[in-house]
């Protein structure tokens, strides 16, 4: 097999489901979609319109996405559909394509073939929903894979984009900065670049209410009345009901547990080797204590774990590769939907993100090497200039 045969191999399960969303959406780019949620939601912010409605779902996120989200607004439902997703696809592809660089180098092209595979399989309705957990996956796995090579800008402007695109992403944002204080100046100026870009095209009371409703909506977020598949959803599920006080309490503990084991991996390796270890605690984290997590969010997790899998499988590393993949495999129960989903709804996929972050946690304290992965290749993954 030749090298340009084997590259589109390579990236055949990455491109398929894409040609398949892209019809698709060609033919109804409606059908099963949040995206209408996301134009509307440019069309209220140029109107001067509320943007944020009662109660816990629709627009989830800060004024400035609807000036992110503005320019495929503009190229109308089917332009916007296909560029948005394939663009969320293409930086993934990427991102994975440059961590299987540091998991295992000299098996790069097979790392991304397996990976594909694995997140694929339990990703088509993140992908088909146009959901914001695609971008949001690839641009913190960037951003984490910048501040290993030193790229301090680079990481700083994916933080950033991140948060713009959707708020969960303040948790690797502090994470990432709490293991590496140059990149503090960095974000400082990216959080007011994002909140006040939309200050440039809409009256300073009117942004100031939309900043208001974010903050009120994103308190009901924090309390919502039916379960989600986060850990205390899972809970709930099987009969216990975990006051929302202590659910508050126990998500701060976590949080000071999770940046205590990344601040100890920085103090064992540096924070270039530790930021792919605080990309994995935090997307385990994410998945398991953030209140309104779906099934479709843990695509986040499946862009840590995957390569990790696949890694380990190819490298000889038999047993760590099976049971990283059999997880990967697990989450995707939902896809299924009948009595297999019925059956493990919303508590397995926490239970596998908690496993995870343990797991994380243990390979963190025996060796320095990044997020539970083989340390570098010679070669691979050189320092950069800092940018």
């Amino acid at each position: 097999m030749n090298r340009a045969v084997r590259t589109i191999w390579c990236w055949l399960p990455w491109a398929l489901p894409c040609v398949i969303m892209c019809v698709l959406v060609a033919i109804d780019p409606h059908s099963k979609s949040v995206l209408r949620i996301y134009s509307l939601a440019v069309e209220r912010f140029f109107e001067h319109a509320p943007l944020h409605d009662g109660g816990i779902h629709g627009f989830l996120y800060l004024p400035v996405f609807s000036l992110v989200f503005a320019p495929f607004h503009a190229l109308g439902p089917v332009g916007a559909g296909v560029l948005w997703r394939l663009v969320g696809c293409a930086l993934l592809a990427i991102g994975v394509w440059r961590l299987a660089g540091h998991l295992l180098s000299e098996r790069r092209g097979a790392v991304l073939f397996w990976s594909g595979i694995l997140i694929a399989a339990g990703s088509w309705d993140a992908l088909r929903n146009g959901q914001a957990n695609l971008w949001i996956a690839a641009l913190l796995l960037h951003a984490a894979l910048d501040l290993k090579e030193r790229r301090l800008g680079r990481s700083a402007l994916g933080l950033t984009v991140a948060l713009a695109v959707k708020p969960i992403a303040i948790v690797p944002w502090l994470l990432l900065a709490g293991l590496e204080w140059r990149l503090i100046p960095r974000l400082a100026v990216g959080l007011l670049v994002l909140f006040g870009l939309p200050f440039l095209f809409g009256e300073p009371g009117y942004v100031w209410q939309q900043y208001e409703g974010f903050v009120a909506k994103l308190t009901r977020a924090n309390t919502p009345a039916k379960p989600y598949t986060d850990l205390f959803g899972g809970l709930q599920q099987v009969g216990l009901v975990v006051p929302h006080a202590l659910r508050h309490g126990v998500r701060l503990v976590a949080a000071l547990i999770t940046l205590a084991i990344c601040l100890r991996a920085r103090r064992r390796a540096g924070p270039e080797q530790a930021a792919l270890t605080a990309m994995s605690l935090a997307a385990a984290y994410l998945m398991v204590f953030n209140p309104v997590t779906e099934a479709n969010s843990y695509i986040i997790l499946a862009a840590v774990v995957a390569p990790q899998a696949a890694a380990a499988w190819l490298a000889g590393r038999r047993r760590e590769g099976v049971i990283l993949a059999v997880g990967c495999v697990l989450r995707t129960t939902h896809e299924f939907r009948g009595p297999v989903h019925a059956a493990t709804k919303r508590w397995l996929k926490p239970l596998l993100a908690l496993a995870y972050g343990v797991w994380i946690t243990l390979q963190a304290g025996r060796a320095p090497s990044a997020a539970g992965a083989p340390a570098a290749a010679p070669g691979s993954g050189r320092p950069a200039a800092e940018d």
